[in-house]
């Protein structure tokens, strides 16, 4: 097979995995991989802000080391109060989640300092 196209492949399959991360799309629905719906945690029935985090995001939880956040992990807030590191996403009952959003790591240290260097994961509640 022609490199080219064997390139072409590997970027299909790598963006089809990538894109699905455990979450449905609905026909005319943009899939949006920084959020996790109170749809999506319902239909599969996590118990756990953290089980939902895992089973349909399970790349925000990696940490991501570099020089200045080498021991720093993603920042959890819930409702805007910052409740602390990736642990905590257990305490948070997913019955009361309306939404789990992804906040990249730039943006996080813009809007809360550089002890955000590993981005943040927002909780919503109802």
């Amino acid at each position: 097979m022609h490199p080219c196209v064997t390139r072409v492949l590997l970027a299909a399959l790598l963006l089809t995995t990538a894109s699905g991360c455990g979450a449905r799309q609905t026909p005319g629905q943009r899939l949006d991989r920084n959020v996790i719906t109170a749809e999506q945690i319902r239909e599969n029935g996590y118990r756990t802000a953290f089980d939902a985090v895992e089973a349909l995001r399970a790349p925000w939880l990696v940490h991501r080391p570099d020089g200045l956040n080498a021991q720093r992990e993603v920042q959890v807030y819930l409702d805007e109060s910052r409740l602390g590191g990736i642990e905590t996403l257990r305490q948070i009952n997913a019955s009361q989640i309306r939404m789990i959003r992804y906040i990249d790591a730039a943006t996080a240290i813009n809007r809360w300092g550089v002890d955000h260097g590993q981005g943040v994961i927002m909780v919503v509640t109802r």
